[in-house]
């Protein structure tokens, strides 16, 4: 009996990160903290970072340095880059200022800075309330996936909530019902299959929405958030820590206890606050610019120091996050002007970080 020993074909791999400057060499990315997963994306591939040409890492990382096992992927994932390539100057773009002072203790050859990449949301994909207010559908809106960290049971008490949920398959879908077994949750399609909800749609929801909800209890930069303000909607959101509620503020937001009775109790009390969705997408807005602009400064301060010019805010291609699709690396290659390696030359990349 002969076997198939066909070889699968290797293909570039994917990862996430923008080329948000060319001249000088500016990518933004993430940090996954996935020790053999390209924990710093593009930066983790050697095939990629090895060009002499100094380039600017700004990592943003997906999750809290509070989490022993993310900072220790974080630390050895950097210690490894900055031995092996000097040349390039690594920065982290921490979401909570509680974060500060552990990754500067940890990576003391690495700039820290408080930002946060929500403000790079499309306004446009989620276009703020209906011009006339509507009579809500929906007393709260969760946009949460399937993940023990989000806390979906503490909506359980809520009245006529709708749940859009993702990270889930088909056999589980009775585990996901169960959590807030009244809710409404559109992302059920047909034969309880998993149906991905577009950003108008979303927004829809939301205009027929009375708020949105956040409970996680530790968590790093959330995109619902940003997406539920860009509506409009008021928060209701549980203390945690993480930087989720950077964007956060007394006059589009209440404070919950982290459990049911608490959740539904604030959720009934938005409607008495009297909340001005409006101005809600308008303090959004602004936030957004001026998170932007620090961004324009932290860059200068980090680049100019190595003699670099200056950038403007209009020259940074920042990402439209309506959605979480990274780019290619013929991306990152064609445009610095490098040669793409073949597929094969990243089979050994994914790094390094042992932990």
């Amino acid at each position: 009996m002969s076997l198939d020993t066909t070889a699968v074909p290797f293909k570039h791999p994917r990862v996430m990160g923008t080329l948000i400057c060319k001249d000088p060499p500016i990518v933004l990315g993430g940090m996954n903290g996935r020790a053999h997963d390209y924990p710093l994306n593009s930066a983790s591939l050697d095939a990629f970072i090895r060009h002499e040409r100094p380039m600017y890492y700004f990592f943003c990382p997906q999750w809290s340095f509070t989490n022993a096992a993310y900072l220790k992927t974080a630390v050895a994932a950097l210690t490894d880059r900055m031995m092996r390539f000097p040349q390039h100057t690594y920065t982290i773009l921490v979401n909570d200022p509680i974060d500060l002072p552990t990754v500067r203790a940890a990576l003391p050859g690495v700039g820290v800075h408080v930002w946060n990449t929500n403000c790079t949301a499309d306004p446009a994909a989620f276009s703020g309330p209906p011009v006339e207010a509507l009579e809500p559908e929906y007393d709260a809106l969760y946009n949460a996936r399937f993940s023990p960290y989000k806390r979906i049971e503490l909506a359980a008490k809520v009245e006529r909530l709708c749940l859009i949920s993702r990270g889930w398959n088909t056999s589980q879908v009775g585990a996901l019902r169960a959590l807030v077994p009244d809710a409404y949750i559109p992302n059920i399609g047909e034969n309880d299959q998993p149906r991905v909800l577009a950003p108008k749609e979303i927004a829809s929801i939301a205009a027929r929405s009375r708020c949105g909800l956040m409970l996680s209890g530790i968590e790093g930069q959330t995109r619902a958030i940003m997406e539920y303000l860009l509506c409009g909607l008021p928060v209701v959101t549980t203390p945690n820590y993480g930087g989720r509620d950077r964007f956060l503020t007394p006059s589009n937001s209440l404070f919950a206890g982290p459990d049911p009775m608490s959740v539904a109790a604030t959720v009934r009390m938005v409607p008495e606050i009297g909340f001005d969705r409006h101005e809600i997408r308008a303090e959004a807005l602004r936030a957004m610019e001026k998170e932007k602009r620090l961004l324009v400064q932290i860059v200068n301060s980090v680049i100019e120091a190595k003699g670099e010019r200056t950038v403007r805010l209009e020259e940074l291609r920042l990402p439209h996050k309506t959605s979480s699709e990274p780019n290619r690396l013929s991306y990152y290659f064609t445009e610095l002007g490098y040669e793409l390696p073949p597929p094969e030359a990243f089979v050994s990349a994914t790094l390094s970080a042992a932990v």
